[in-house]
């Protein structure tokens, strides 16, 4: 769980840098342009920027907006910003996918895009909110440009203990409690008779041993299939198919909705992965990801259904403490829902575009 708290910290470091210096003013002041056309101010700019590390102080920093309509407008597309949860996903589907085929390059322009994509949809998103749902008007941007210096360390570390508290004790929990919900319903119910039937038919049919690594694995992937969380993933798959998700794809974004770093521990778990790496990397998993199949032999995963998984995690409101947020700092229910109701739809319909065209072009 707390690997995802470096990144977060290093973010934040900088950004409370940029803020010390004075310079943050400036880009505001600078961007003020850029998201007028579509009825923001600059100020929106330091909560969006924020955003890119964790969604839940972006969406508070939206506080310092004097104009209500617009902070609610800021609220609305921060969860669209790439927070830093979802990094550890473009880096495992990047790694197996997307390098080894076509290069470092593109591996970085994939990462870079998956970042600018939740800026580019958010928008339009603003403009429609602004014009058609809460109908607000762009007031004159005022802001008094503080002086450039040298960054007070003391206020940086304090921002970055904060906002680190913050994930910790929010979003930290939930990842905790997720995984080991995830874990229990992909091991019950388990049956001994069960297992060895499967373990006997498997070495009949294929020709191995009882005690054989092949008949482990066959017997391993049999019982989560059967397993609660096999079972329910198997009956939503036909929702996720045309986005050219399996029941374990599908099962593991599901687990993910709660908070989205659960989906590396969830992919390891549906796929009957041990210990990760000294070093940190996710290679046995990339390799299950890639060596996977559907029942008829087809890969599983290919690099059409990668990027349509990335998309849909780019742009998926993933995140129960984010939602909790939006209701806190709007006293309002129907706002948190409209934000999961229309990330979600956005997410679906992404990922379902890019596996049709991966199906034209014949992936």
């Amino acid at each position: 769980m707390l690997v995802f708290l470096p990144q977060i910290l290093i973010l934040f470091f900088f950004i409370a840098v940029l803020e010390g210096t004075g310079y943050l003013a400036r880009a505001a002041f600078l961007m003020d342009r850029l998201l007028g056309w579509c009825g923001l101010n600059g100020r929106a700019f330091i909560p969006l920027l924020s955003s890119f590390a964790c969604a839940i102080p972006g969406i508070m920093s939206a506080r310092v907006m004097p104009d209500p309509k617009s902070r609610l407008a800021t609220i609305l597309v921060a969860p669209l910003m790439s927070c830093s949860a979802r990094l550890p996903v473009y880096i495992l589907l990047i790694g197996a996918f997307i390098e080894p085929r076509f290069g470092k390059g593109w591996a970085g322009f994939t990462l870079f895009a998956m970042h600018l994509l939740g800026m580019v949809v958010a928008i339009p998103i603003v403009w429609f909110l602004n014009r058609k749902v809460l109908r607000g008007k762009r007031l004159p941007f005022f802001l008094e440009l503080p002086p450039y210096q040298w960054p007070k360390w003391r206020d940086v570390w304090l921002a970055m203990y904060f906002r680190g508290k913050v994930f910790v004790t929010t979003a930290g929990t939930i990842i905790v409690v997720t995984s080991i919900a995830v874990w229990a319903l992909s091991y019950f119910p388990r049956s001994t008779e069960a297992a060895q039937t499967y373990r006997m038919e498997y070495a009949q049919k294929v020709g191995v041993s009882l005690d054989s690594p092949e008949a482990q694995h066959h017997v391993d992937e049999e019982q989560l299939a059967h397993s609660f969380l096999g079972r329910f993933g198997k009956t939503v798959e036909p929702v996720f198919v045309p986005a050219g998700f399996d029941w374990r794809i599908t099962t593991a974004i599901l687990s993910a909705f709660p908070a989205r770093e659960n989906v590396i521990p969830a992919l390891g778990i549906i796929f009957n992965l041990g210990e990760q790496r000294a070093d940190g990397s996710h290679a046995d998993l990339e390799k299950s990801l890639m060596e996977s199949t559907w029942p008829d032999g087809r890969p599983l995963m290919t690099p059409w259904t990668s990027i349509g998984l990335m998309v849909f995690f780019a742009l998926c409101c993933q995140c129960m403490s984010t939602l909790a947020t939006i209701k806190r700092e709007t006293n309002s229910v129907k706002w948190p829902i409209f934000v999961f109701t229309y990330m979600t739809v956005l997410a679906y319909i992404g990922a379902v575009l890019i596996n049709q065209l991966g199906l034209a072009f014949g992936r």
